[in-house]
């Protein structure tokens, strides 16, 4: 029996789909693909998906469909939840895959913030922070006053299916929900229920001493830094920037430095990993040791929290 989508882009999306349903572990009768009238279509009761699908209506295992084997299951008619009802769109906004991975890469897992376990469109930027950095792109929001959260899963899943499709698609918001839409593919997601918080209270506003940033600098010999820092029983590799414009591991760890751009007229402590994932070439800013750092390149911007060293 030939495969529903069997080439290019078209075997990503499909694989997609049965990422989504693997998350069903609660309820493993949802680890199913339902196709009905040309689409086929996956949920985990937060999230649907929808694509295309050529094959007769009815119930499929990803198990199965991931060999490439489609076969009705009688022991899977269970029916998928319907579509939910949306309503009307208050905004859209078409987000690049670049735009949206940065901003991602500062959402929180934590789950008493569960507030903060995604990505949050304000009218001015789009943002993410999880507590110990924030990031967002400036100049990129929706025209509302409303603030919806779009969970870290389906972001994820939006990620993926940008770079599948090589394009940026569509973000419809509602009330309750959020509808990415890509090619003949769509992604309803529900919104986090929760108010995020302030972030624009924490941007720093006073800092006076300007400098250099590349986040290769700590990028490239992160690996050697985390190996160094698990040796002196450190759980997080913390580095103390220098004023010499180099940095060594905490005054606990062995008095090896290395090079970077960065020059400050104090000494100042964070966590290596936040510092790498920032991606960031630019310009730095800073005010005291305790203080927030804030790094720009363009209209992407990274607020790091410093660590006590």
């Amino acid at each position: 029996m030939r495969s529903c989508i069997k080439y290019g882009k078209e075997t990503k999306i499909m694989k997609t789909l049965i990422k989504l349903a693997k998350t069903n572990k609660i309820l493993p009768i949802l680890q199913q693909i339902q196709v009905k009238d040309g689409l086929a279509m996956v949920s985990n009761l937060k999230i649907t998906i929808t694509t295309p699908c050529n094959k007769a209506n009815g119930n499929y295992h990803i198990k199965k469909i991931a060999a490439d084997i489609w076969q009705h299951e009688t022991d899977l008619m269970n029916r998928l939840p319907e579509l939910p009802e949306l309503g009307e769109s208050y905004a859209s906004l078409s987000v690049s895959h670049e735009d949206l991975s940065f901003v991602a890469r500062a959402m929180s897992n934590e789950q008493a913030r569960y507030y903060l376990n995604g990505v949050c469109f304000d009218n001015s930027a789009i943002v993410a922070t999880d507590g110990h950095r924030l990031h967002f792109v400036k100049g990129l929001g929706i025209s509302s006053d409303k603030k919806p959260i779009i969970p870290a899963q389906a972001i994820d899943l939006i990620l993926e299916l940008q770079k599948q499709h090589k394009h940026d698609g569509v973000i419809h918001f509602y009330a309750a929900h959020a509808v990415f839409m890509i090619g003949e593919t769509k992604l309803i997601a529900q919104l986090i229920d929760g108010n995020f918080p302030d972030w624009q209270r924490v941007l720093p506003k006073d800092n006076q001493h300007k400098s250099q940033f590349d986040f290769k600098d700590f990028k490239t010999p992160l690996k050697d830094i985390k190996a160094t820092a698990k040796a002196y029983d450190m759980r997080h590799p913390l580095l103390k920037i220098m004023q010499d414009g180099s940095f060594k591991i905490n005054d606990l760890g062995p008095n090896k430095t290395w090079p970077c751009v960065t020059t400050l007229p104090f000494e100042i402590g964070f966590d290596a990993e936040l510092l790498a994932d920032t991606g960031l070439k630019g310009n730095l800013s800073a005010n005291t040791p305790t203080s927030p750092i804030m790094i720009e390149q363009g209209n992407y911007i990274s607020v790091v929290m410093p660590t006590r060293l």
